[in-house]
C-alpha cells in the first residue's frame, strides 16, 4: 500500500504536517482509500477558521453584497456602539496611495488588475482590503479606472463623519467579529482567542447570544477562549459547553468541563467561579514588599 511509502518519505520532514504533505505532493487515485486525507485537509484549510486577538477576520466584502450594508447597520444599532450609520465613501487612487504605504498601495492595485485580467468582458471585478485602521474596496470593469471606496462612520448629531481609524478599540473589534454574524456560509468552525478583547462585558454576552439566534440554522460552531466570567450563564450556555483550563505546579494545563460539577440549573456560575469553586483562577499569595527587598 502506498501509505507506507508516503510515511517513510515523511519521517525526516520536521517542517510541515503529514496531512499537508499528503495533499501538496501526492496524487491520490479517486478510488483510493487514502482519499480521506484530502477531505481532512480541506476541512482544516477551508472550514476551520482561527482568529487571534489582534487579527482582523474580515475583508468586508459582504458589506458590498446585496443587503450587506443594511445588515451591518442593523447590527451596529443593536449593539449600541454610538454609531448611527456605516457609510461608503468614494476616494481617489491618489488618496489610497496617501493612506497606505506606497509598496502596499501598488501591490493592491496590481492585484486588482490581475483580477480584471481574469474576469470576463462586462464582468465587474472586486477586491477588498482590511488594514488595521481602515477598509478599502476596489471594483470596476476592464479598460476603466477602478472605483475605490472606504468605510466612514456617522455618529448621531456630529457635524462630520469619522474615519474607521477614529473608532474605539471596542468598535473596531466588533467590526472584526461581524463577519461571523453576517456570513451565509455553512459548516464552518470559528476558533477565537480572547473573544472579549476590548469589548464591554455586556457586548460580549450579546454577541454570543446573537450568534445562537442568527446562525442557528447554518451549522456554524463557535469555540472561544475568554476571561469574561459574566457569560457563564446557564440561560446562554449549557454546562457541557463551558470548559476550564487550569495549570498545575509543573506548568501542565488540564482541560475539564463545568458539567463535571453537576451544578443546579439556577446556580449563579460566575459568582461561584470567581470564588474558586471550579478552579482555573489565580491564587494570590500575601506578600508585602519591604524596603531593601530585591
Amino acid at each position: 500500500m502506498k501509505f507506507g511509502t508516503y510515511k517513510i518519505d515523511f519521517e525526516d520532514n520536521k517542517r510541515s504536517l503529514f496531512i499537508q504533505e499528503m495533499n501538496r505532493q501526492k496524487k491520490i487515485n479517486p478510488d483510493s482509500k487514502l482519499l480521506f486525507f484530502r477531505d481532512v485537509f480541506e476541512w482544516f484549510d477551508e472550514d476551520l477558521i482561527t482568529i487571534f486577538p489582534d487579527q482582523p477576520i474580515t475583508s468586508f466584502e459582504y458589506f458590498y453584497g446585496d443587503g450587506g450594508s443594511l445588515k451591518i447597520n442593523q447590527l451596529i444599532e443593536m449593539f449600541d456602539t454610538g454609531i448611527s450609520k456605516v457609510k461608503i465613501e468614494k476616494i481617489a487612487v491618489a488618496d489610497l496611495k496617501n493612506k497606505l504605504p506606497s509598496n502596499l498601495a501598488e501591490e493592491i492595485i496590481a492585484a486588482f488588475k490581475r483580477k480584471l485580467d481574469e474576469s470576463s468582458d462586462g464582468e465587474k471585478a472586486m477586491l477588498s482590503l482590511r488594514t488595521e485602521d481602515a477598509f478599502y474596496n476596489l471594483k470596476g470593469l476592464k479598460g476603466e479606472e477602478p472605483i475605490i471606496t472606504t468605510i466612514m462612520l456617522e455618529h448621531g448629531n456630529a457635524f462630520s463623519d469619522f474615519e474607521f481609524s477614529e473608532g474605539s478599540d471596542g468598535t473596531r473589534r466588533l467590526f472584526d467579529l461581524l463577519d461571523i454574524l453576517i456570513s451565509n456560509e455553512k459548516n464552518k468552525v470559528y476558533v477565537i482567542d480572547e473573544l472579549e478583547r476590548s469589548l464591554h462585558p455586556k457586548l460580549t454576552y450579546k454577541f454570543v447570544e446573537q450568534f445562537f439566534e442568527i446562525l442557528k440554522k447554518n451549522k456554524i460552531q463557535l469555540i472561544f477562549t475568554t476571561h469574561e466570567s459574566t457569560i457563564m450563564d446557564q440561560d446562554l450556555l449549557r454546562r457541557d459547553e463551558i470548559w476550564f483550563v487550569e495549570r498545575n505546579k509543573d506548568n501542565v494545563s488540564h482541560l475539564y468541563s463545568l458539567d463535571c460539577f453537576k451544578e443546579r440549573y439556577d446556580k449563579k456560575l460566575s459568582k461561584a467561579y470567581l470564588e474558586g469553586r471550579y478552579g482555573a483562577v489565580p491564587i494570590f499569595k500575601n506578600y508585602l514588599l519591604k524596603d531593601g527587598d530585591e
